[in-house]
C-alpha cells in the first residue's frame, strides 16, 4: 500500500478522497446562510463573522462579482453561482492581493475543515444549525482510502483496531510476532498497556479529542509524555 503516510487521514496518500478524512460527509442549509429578501449592503448574509463591512463581507461584496445593492432573489443564475460556488480567484482587494471565494466555498473551508468542538461558541452554534453531518459513504467513517482500509493484519485493518477498546486491541498486539517489526510492536505494546494501566482501557484510538474529558484528556497526555 504505502508507507506510513498512507494509512494516514491527515495526508492526501491515506485520506478517503471524498471526505477529504473526516469521515463525515455534510449537507449545508442554504438558507442558513443568507436572507435572499436582502442585499449584502443590508445583510444579506447570517453567517458569523459576514457583517456588512467586515473583512469576509468585503471580499464579497466588493469583488466586482455581484452588486452589493441587489436583492439576493434578483440575482441572475451567472451572479447566483459567483456568489455562492466560484472556486478560489485570485482578484485585488483595497489594493491587496487575495483569493475571492464563493460563499459556500468560504463557509465549507472556514468551519467545516476544523474540529467543532474546539470553536467558539457561537461558530459551534452556527454549524449546528446550519449543517448537517452523516458518515461518509465511500470509507464508512474510517476517514482513510480504500487501499489502507484493504491491508489487513490477521483480518483486521487499522480501522477495526482503532474502533476497539484499547484493552482488546493491546491484546491484539500482544499476539503478533514479527522479529521484523519487533521494535515497534515493543514500543506499541508498552503504549497500550500504559493506556490500560492508567484506567483508560475502555477508550478507543478513533475516539474524537473534543470528547474526551478533562481526566480523560489529562491521562492521555500523560502517558505520551512518560512515553516519549
Amino acid at each position: 500500500v504505502g508507507t506510513s503516510g498512507a494509512f494516514s487521514f491527515n495526508l492526501p496518500e491515506g485520506m478517503c478522497p471524498e471526505c477529504e478524512g473526516l469521515g463525515k460527509v455534510s449537507t449545508i442549509d442554504i438558507d442558513q446562510l443568507v436572507d435572499k429578501e436582502l442585499s449584502l449592503d443590508e445583510g444579506a448574509i447570517t453567517v458569523p463573522n459576514f457583517a456588512p463591512g467586515g473583512w469576509y463581507w468585503k471580499g464579497l461584496a466588493e469583488s466586482g462579482f455581484v452588486d452589493p445593492a441587489v436583492k439576493l432573489k434578483d440575482y441572475t443564475p451567472q451572479q447566483w453561482e459567483d456568489f455562492m460556488h466560484k472556486p478560489a480567484t485570485k482578484i485585488k482587494l483595497a489594493g491587496i492581493n487575495t483569493n475571492y471565494e464563493g460563499l459556500l466555498v468560504k463557509v465549507q473551508r472556514l468551519f467545516l475543515s476544523k474540529d467543532k468542538e474546539a470553536t467558539q461558541p457561537h461558530i459551534r452554534a452556527f454549524v449546528d444549525r446550519a449543517i448537517t453531518f452523516r458518515h461518509c459513504p465511500s470509507c464508512d467513517g474510517a476517514r482513510l482510502n480504500q487501499a489502507a482500509l484493504s491491508s489487513k493484519i490477521d483480518g483486521l485493518n487499522i480501522a477495526d483496531c482503532s474502533a476497539m477498546q484499547i484493552s482488546d486491541l493491546a491484546d491484539v498486539v500482544r499476539k503478533l510476532d514479527d522479529p521484523s517489526v519487533a521494535p515497534l510492536l515493543e514500543t506499541l505494546r508498552g503504549t497500550l498497556d500504559s493506556l490500560v494501566e492508567i484506567g483508560l482501557g475502555y477508550l478507543s484510538l478513533d475516539r474524537e479529542s473534543g470528547t474526551l474529558s478533562g481526566g480523560e484528556a489529562q491521562r492521555v497526555k500523560m502517558v505520551r509524555h512518560l512515553g516519549s
